[in-house]
Formats: structure tokens, sequence, C-alpha cells
């Protein structure tokens, strides 16, 4: 894929360090960083390597600042602002870090809900790319209104259920939800709250919010695994004047569980 930021779609690989109990059971990386766009994995036990290209690949010591800063989600922000629905998809094997890469530290670990507006070190994209967005706005000279909302919606599969459902893990008394298209808004999640945000305090207390509510299962992998679809989204409204129509965009943050 192209490295340019006119390009649709970016994949960026991020290499997780070993934990300590990995280390402690004697576990060994299976793959390592090769440049900045390529990765080599081992396969078979005779240290065998494939190399895989993508257009960026960060290794183990990246830290959650440069992942933000190296990953093109900067270039997303720009195109929101715009008036362009992004994405962020977090893929990968239970354990392997999306969560931690998305939101920041685990709710039972040593996220904060009291820092407001400052970045912590363990913060991850969704808080970062909000204070961006924030930065941006308050830096805006086109005389354009601006308001922020957030919504945060789990995907997981309910026993007995055929299809996988939705909740509102703002409001998790609302039952299932459904999703709905219209030409106006194209797909969307019907009755799901949105939290209006003015500041990066704000957003950060949708996101506890609604960790707090998340299906959490332990496993051999990762003792605080989610097991379940996450999509926290930053809504964008934008008025020119009263006369313009409203313009809005979204800012997609999805992380998805491949068990």
């Amino acid at each position: 894929m192209p490295r340019d930021a006119s390009s649709s779609v970016r994949a960026v690989v991020r290499v997780r360090p070993l934990l300590q109990q990995e280390l402690e059971a004697g576990h060994e990386n299976c793959c390592q960083a090769s440049g900045d766009r390529s990765i080599l994995v081992r396969v078979g036990a005779a240290n065998q390597f494939r190399k895989y290209s993508f257009d960026a690949c960060l290794p183990e010591d990246r830290s959650q600042k440069q992942v933000f800063q190296e990953s093109g989600v900067t270039c997303l922000l720009d195109a929101a602002v715009a008036g362009y629905a992004a994405t962020v998809l977090a893929y990968g094997q239970t354990g392997s870090g999306k969560t931690y890469t998305m939101m920041g530290r685990s709710s039972t670990g040593d996220r904060t809900s009291d820092c407001g507006d400052e970045v912590k070190r363990n913060d991850g994209l969704v808080i970062r790319a909000a204070r961006r967005l924030f930065r941006q706005i308050g830096e805006s000279t086109g005389g354009s209104r601006i308001t922020v909302g957030a919504s945060f919606a789990e995907i997981f599969n309910a026993p007995g259920a055929v299809n996988e459902c939705i909740c509102d893990l703002l409001n998790p008394d609302a039952g299932h939800l459904q999703v709905r298209f219209s030409q106006k808004h194209g797909f969307f999640i019907s009755d799901l709250a949105v939290a209006e945000c003015r500041t990066l305090a704000d957003v950060r207390a949708v996101l506890e919010a609604g960790l707090q509510n998340r299906r959490v299962n332990a496993h051999a992998l990762n003792r605080e695994s989610s097991r379940t679809h996450a999509l926290f989204t930053l809504h964008i409204d934008s008025e020119q004047d009263k006369v313009c129509p409203l313009h809005k965009s979204k800012d997609w943050s999805r992380e998805m569980q491949q068990s």
C-alpha cells in the first residue's frame, strides 16, 4: 500500500513485547520488526523467517505516544475535521494488545479518570486523538462552530442469539440495539446515546464509563480479555453560519477481537 496521506487505507503493525509471565515461562518472540515497513515472522522450528510489508511497522519498544505519531492517525483526524468519516481499526488475536493500544491501561490497571485534560504516558489512541481534535478546534480560524460528541457501543455474542448483539456501554439498560440504514446517515446504531464533550476530560469520562460496562472473561492469554468488539465514536458537527447546513463527520475507533 502507498505511504502517502492520500491513501484511503493504511495497514500498520505493532509488535507486542513479551509479558512478564511469558518471560518467566521461557517464551520467545516469533516476530520482529525489519526496518520501518516490514516484519519478520518465524515459521516452524528451523528458525526460518517470512517477511511481510506494511505501510508501517512499529517495534516492541515503541511508546503509546510514538504509536500515535507514526500510525497515521493524525491524517485521519485532519480528514474527519474536514468532513470525512475516518476509522481506526485494531485487529488481532486475543491478548495481542488491542485494548491497550486503543484505550490505554485496562480499567483494573493504573488508568485514572481524574487526570482531566492531561495525557498520561499509557493513554491510547482514543484519548490522544481527542486531545489533538480539541487543539485543532481551538486553533481553527474559519469562523465555524464545531461541537463534539462521543458514543461507545459493544458487539458481543449473547447466549442463544442467532446474530451478534449490540449494547450501549453508556446506557447498558437500554437492551439490544439495532443497526439501521438511511440515505442521509448511512449505517448507524439506532438509539445509541451520544454524550456531549467539550473537553478532553469529558471524552475520558465517557471512555471510562463505557469500559466499566464491558464484558470481561479471563483466559490463558489474557486475564482481562473483553472477548467482544468495541466501537468508540467521536461525532464532529460543524456549522459555518446560520444559513449553511450543519456538516457532520465521524472519527471511529474500533477494536475487533480475533479469538
